[in-house]
């Protein structure tokens, strides 16, 4: 149901490769919401939507309550929470928390499945219908929806429970069950799902159907009719000519079926009600996949309906009826017993396929992990015919992660082989007085990130964990405290400037006619007035700025768009070495030659930086 990627943008110039950037991963959810409010919401559904509380992967109204009562004697009624893991990566563990409560006020809390793992990012459905909450049932679809009859895998989605898991069901002892509600809780007891409220039908329905189906967003949902519903046979047959001579022969024919095929046809009508409040019913239309509950067999269907009522201004009470075929032909008749239980061979599951399990950093850790099974004869080792093949789910024949010495770190196929650093954009603001902070070098050390895909891959999760660093908070804790060094602070230690303006001092540059200053890149005009600044007061160029004494540069300045540059003009200074320090560290030196050069400072001045100049 998700995919994780991340996306290459190549940029050409006539034809010619000129730049490369590789954007962060993000994830992909296989499912779908309406043009209309894909266009309203966009990405922001996962955190309008679901972020807001409702974390279950339905758009059902919370008005359209799941039928708990059994209609039919031995038929429970089935329902599932969905689940998004999609807000918290250090949950690791989840299972759920009901809360019954009983004809006479009581309530119970059970915890039906055990605590299952999960993972970041996965779609999680559990079963939470009568039948899987209150006692095991014959007719509970668990994971698989079933292992009779047709038996149907929910591709995409992980279910929690396994058939028949039942660790503390209600008590139904203590009286009749009125309602319950369910959601995941973690590890610590807190919840991390919506509340699914369960309420009993105290009715008895003589007709009732029941049809799983697959959402728009790519999960199970239940369909429960109540009305008067048929069954229907619908043939097809395929004919041929033979020649049977010329004597007309009464009791011959030149027609003949070769193929006689049928399909199945129901039509399933839900109870009298409001079209206002079955308006969410046009999801079933929309279903590409679903199941009809037919004799503890679950059947796969296709919804063959055209036509679902919306809206009728004349009356707003209808009864709606879907219509299905079985999702399969029948080319005979027979309604044979069931055929007594013979002994069977001894059988087990052992694995089928496995791979090495990875980490959140996607590196191998030294464990193996199963992830299909099969079932195979103990007495000749062979598989069982026809081939009985299983995801590796927790429960009675779940195969755990195992140690294994290909799996380890080193073997990992793209491991991280380069550390990968940068400078941070935050300066450490913890320093004490007389100290000037600097900025933190963020390193993400060798063998930190993996990857299944390439190396690429694996430094693209290295850079974006590097800006996921980049906090004033790590500045504070790893950042640097530079002495004031070469700066005098009776100058300029008491000095305050604005946010966004960096500060310079120069220094002695006198014993000549031309004042030394700086200048600043202009777009396309040159260098223009508002863009210069030099050591003598007849000099400045820009007078609305400040500046702290006549005959130094020694003030603040503004920062300029990135990528334009500032110059350093130092007069009458040849031969001599001309150094930048910022903030207390040298950043730069260069040899200066002729007698008024233009030098460009080593780095962009940021806002906050003290910058000292000076030539020896």
């Amino acid at each position: 149901m998700t995919l994780r990627y991340y996306t290459i943008v190549r940029i050409y110039v006539d034809d010619v490769l000129d730049e490369t950037v590789t954007n962060g991963e993000r994830w992909a959810y296989k499912g779908g919401i309406s043009e209309v409010d894909f266009e309203r919401y966009g990405r922001s559904f996962f955190t309008k939507w679901l972020g807001d509380g409702k974390w279950i992967c339905s758009t059902t109204p919370p008005s359209a309550p799941l039928l708990g009562k059994e209609g039919k004697s031995g038929a429970g009624q089935v329902g599932f929470l969905s689940w998004l893991h999609n807000f918290s990566s250090t949950i690791t563990k989840v299972k759920l928390k009901v809360i019954g409560l009983y004809a006479n006020g009581e309530e119970e809390v059970v915890y039906p499945i055990a605590e299952m793992e999960v993972s970041p990012m996965g779609v999680y459905a559990v079963p939470v219908g009568g039948a899987s909450v209150v006692s095991p049932s014959p007719t509970t679809p668990g994971p698989s929806l079933g292992r009779r009859g047709v038996g149907v895998e929910m591709p995409g989605v992980a279910a929690l429970p396994d058939d028949g898991v039942k660790l503390e069901p209600f008590d139904t002892l203590r009286g009749a069950l009125v309602s319950y509600r369910c959601w995941l809780i973690d590890s610590n007891g807190d919840r991390v799902s919506e509340v699914a409220t369960v309420v009993y039908d105290q009715v008895y329905r003589r007709n009732l159907q029941q049809v799983v189906y697959m959402n728009s967003l790519g999960v199970p949902e239940v369909l429960v009719a109540t009305g008067q519903n048929s069954v229907g046979m619908e043939f097809s047959r395929t004919e041929g000519e033979s020649f049977r001579g010329f004597g007309y022969e009464a009791n011959l024919t030149e027609r003949r079926v070769d193929v006689v095929e049928g399909i199945r046809k129901y039509v399933l009508r839900l109870s009298l009600g409001r079209l206002s409040q079955m308006r969410h019913l046009l999801d079933v239309g929309f279903a590409k996949e679903m199941w009809l509950l037919q004799n503890d067999q679950w059947l796969a269907m296709v919804n063959v309906g055209k036509a679902m009522p919306i809206h009728d201004d004349a009356n707003d009470w209808a009864g709606v009826a879907i219509e299905l075929e079985a999702g399969y032909k029948e080319t005979a008749y027979s309604e044979l017993p069931v055929p007594e239980a013979t002994e069977d061979r001894p059988t087990a599951w052992r694995p089928l396929s496995v791979v090495c399990d990875t980490d959140s950093r996607g590196r191998y850790y030294g464990m193996l992990k199963v992830l299909t099974v099969e079932r195979y004869y103990t007495d000749t080792n062979e598989p069982v015919r026809p081939a009985e093949v299983l995801k590796n789910k927790p429960g009675p024949n779940f195969f755990p992660l195992t140690p294994s010495a290909a799996c380890a770190v080193g073997n990992t196929p793209f491991l991280q082989d380069v550390a990968v650093s940068r400078e941070g954009t935050f300066f450490n603001a913890t320093c004490g007085t007389g100290l000037i902070g600097g900025k933190a070098t963020i390193t993400i050390p060798i063998g930190s990130w993996g990857s299944f895909i390439d190396l690429e891959d694996t430094y693209a999760k290295a850079r974006a964990e590097i800006d996921i660093l980049d906090t004033q908070a790590y500045a504070n804790a790893n950042g640097p405290c530079n002495s004031v060094g070469v700066y005098n602070p009776g100058v300029y230690g008491s000095v305050d400037f604005p946010t966004g303006r960096w500060w310079l001092r120069a220094g002695d540059f006198s014993g000549s006619s031309e004042p030394s200053g700086i200048v600043a890149e202009d777009v396309g005009s040159g260098y223009v007035p508002g863009c210069m600044w030099f050591q003598l007061p007849d000099y400045q160029a820009n007078q609305t700025d400040v500046r702290y004494g006549a005959t130094r540069l020694n003030g603040h300045y503004p920062v300029l768009a990135s990528g334009r540059d500032y110059f350093f003009i130092p007069y009458y200074k040849a031969g001599k070495t001309l150094r930048f320090f910022r903030n207390g560290l040298l950043v730069g030196s260069t040899v200066i030659v002729g007698p008024y050069p233009s030098i460009v400072f080593p780095a962009e001045p940021a806002g906050g930086e003290r910058w000292y100049v000076d030539a020896v």
